[in-house]
């Protein structure tokens, strides 16, 4: 009798077991069958639209550039919306900015010492997406590099998704110029002066 008890209570302790296990299992993969499916893209283009504005002692100016180019890699939920950024670079030539004005125009550059340091760039180190209605605040951190020096700049932009997959964006940031060790430009002699604080706008839709 002892025997066939201990046998039987073994048997049904094994069958215990693997039910457990089973149903351990089934849970497991119920659970990451019910996560959302995660993608990820990169998105880029080299017409991202950018605008530097400032002041002077005679009027405000703006200096625009046209051929930007941005690259960024989003992670995508199953409806290929974006819930992560994962890297993000964006680069303009200097003397692509143009005034209108041709000496404005090189006194900046000279500021600048475009001669030198003949790219603007900004790389992404961190970066957060959260959705806001039918739009998207991306914000990232990471090196702003303008006339060879490098500081650490948190940039925000205003996001939307098109039909096609696309992201459009737009944002701007308020810098200083000696931030980046450039001297404000002046003019005339010195007798018209620009304004330390510069606002750098910019606009874009990034594809596949």
């Amino acid at each position: 009798m002892r025997l066939v008890w201990r046998t039987t209570f073994t048997s049904s302790l094994k069958l215990t077991i693997m039910e457990r296990f089973k149903t351990v299992m089934l849970n497991l993969v119920l659970l990451l069958l019910l996560q959302p499916a995660l993608a990820q893209v990169t998105l880029k283009t080299n017409a991202v639209s950018v605008v530097v504005a400032g002041t002077s002692t005679l009027h405000d100016w703006e200096m625009k550039a046209t051929n930007g180019s941005i690259a960024a890699n989003f992670e995508l939920d199953a409806a290929g919306k974006p819930t992560d950024l994962l890297s993000l670079n964006f680069v303009v030539g200097p003397t692509a900015l143009k005034s209108g004005k041709e000496a404005m125009d090189n006194n900046a550059y000279k500021a600048m010492d475009t001669k030198a340091y003949n790219v603007i760039k900004f790389a992404a180190t961190s970066g957060t997406v959260t959705a806001q209605g039918n739009s998207y605040i991306v914000k990232c951190v990471g090196m702003l590099q303008i006339a060879g020096k490098a500081v650490n700049t948190e940039i925000v932009a205003t996001c939307t998704v098109g039909a096609d997959g696309s992201i459009s964006f737009n944002g701007k940031k308020a810098i200083k110029m000696t931030t980046f060790g450039v001297k404000p430009p002046t003019f005339m002699m010195g007798s018209i002066k620009t304004g330390d604080d510069i606002t750098i706008s910019f606009s874009g839709v990034m594809r596949k």
